[in-house]
């Protein structure tokens, strides 16, 4: 009988000092009301198990990034092209991604960079997509004045290698460093050009202005404003490009036979190699890709509380031109290659081979500088 008094007695201080204790509160706080409807007790019916602790809820997988530069002549329909790309690519309704700070894009403006932010979702895989405008090379096409504006554009895709460098220099890095790299360069090129009217193949300009580029990012050419073209010079001006690309040694698909070299040898690698070879016609005879761009009034922003049912088109008296019809030229076509077939590609291409190489090169003007310092003392 006494042992039954004591136990009780002794049960009843510990509940008082549960009562009182100074982590009961913040054990309610997670759910109990009570030291006995604490969330570790096991006699709580509503108890937080591990697996639904908000510690244990793992955080949505960012979109992985992809960064494309836009580049042209004045009137070439840069910032049109990059308006209506951005409306058709921001599709998520959910998005989280912010990688440049406003008052960074405020500092890119003033060098003559607009960025203009999507997300969208490709094959099932979330892609933060990071469009800049660039400012339209001079009408004139003055070899001095494009060279100067080339200089401007080169510093602003090298800055983006500069932040990855200094990135690995760090003792202490972030978990995650997010790849800034302009993976892709669109050079639009105004069909319309006066120098185009007798001779429709490139000029020596354009031909440095993709050399140039090509050792910092991956370029594709882009033929604009197609719509005041026939199909026959489309058609034209499409095969002297090419011509003029293996004239002047530019590999615009360089990206995919980096990507072909990394393969493992097969049994069947002669069949393989005609496949690829295939293959490669197939898409070489894309470029360069054409595009329309709708009137800037019927770009209409996508919206997510309703469906989207309307039909954007250049209207003339003799008929229509769709953006998105692949007969009439090959945006859907570019934007379906350059953000799904070859992204990932084109990402690695510039990580592991131009990256590296302007890494390799940086790292030799360091060694020579130093080696000038010890020389000097």
């Amino acid at each position: 009988m006494v042992f039954q008094q004591l136990s009780q007695l002794s049960l009843e201080n510990q509940e008082e000092r549960l009562e009182v204790s100074p982590i009961t509160p913040k054990l309610n706080r997670l759910g109990g009301s009570s030291a006995t409807g604490s969330p570790l007790s096991s006699r709580n019916p509503q108890e937080i198990t591990p697996t639904d602790s908000p510690r244990r809820h793992r955080r949505r997988k960012e979109p992985a990034s992809f960064n494309i530069l836009v580049i042209g002549f004045c009137g070439s329909g840069k910032t049109s092209f990059v308006e209506y790309l951005s409306e058709q690519l921001n599709t998520v309704k959910d998005q989280q991604h912010s990688m440049i700070k406003e008052e960074e894009k405020q500092d890119y403006l003033d060098m003559g960079f607009t960025c203009y932010c999507a997300e969208t979702e490709i094959n099932g895989e979330r892609i933060a997509v990071t469009l800049w405008d660039s400012r339209g090379f001079g009408t004139s096409r003055d070899y001095e004045i494009v060279n100067l504006q080339m200089d401007e554009i080169i510093l602003f895709m090298e800055s983006k290698f500069e932040n990855t460098f200094s990135e690995e220099t760090k003792v202490i890095r972030p978990h995650k460093h997010i790849d800034t790299h302009i993976h892709c360069v669109l050079y639009l090129i105004d069909s319309t050009s006066s120098y185009l009217y007798n001779d429709v193949s490139l000029d020596s300009l354009d031909i440095s202005i993709i050399q140039r580029l090509g050792r910092y990012s991956t370029v594709i050419p882009v033929i604009s404003k197609v719509d005041t073209c026939t199909k026959r010079r489309i058609g034209n001006m499409k095969l002297a490009w090419r011509k003029e690309f293996e004239k002047s040694e530019i590999k615009i698909f360089e990206f995919l036979s980096n990507n072909e070299s990394l393969d493992d040898v097969s049994t069947c690698e002669s069949t393989h190699s005609r496949e690829k070879d295939e293959n490669y016609d197939d898409i070489y005879n894309l470029l360069p890709f054409s595009c329309i761009i709708p009137d800037r009034a019927q770009i209409i922003p996508f919206s997510f509380e309703k469906t989207m049912k309307f039909d954007i088109y250049r209207e003339y008296p003799w008929g229509k031109a769709d953006p998105l019809d692949e007969k009439h030229c090959d945006f859907s076509k570019l934007k379906e290659m350059v953000l799904g077939e070859w992204r990932n590609e084109i990402r690695d291409f510039s990580k592991e081979v131009l990256y590296e190489n302007w890494r390799t090169d940086r790292l030799e003007k360091l060694r020579n500088l130093s080696s000038k310092v010890e020389n000097r003392k």
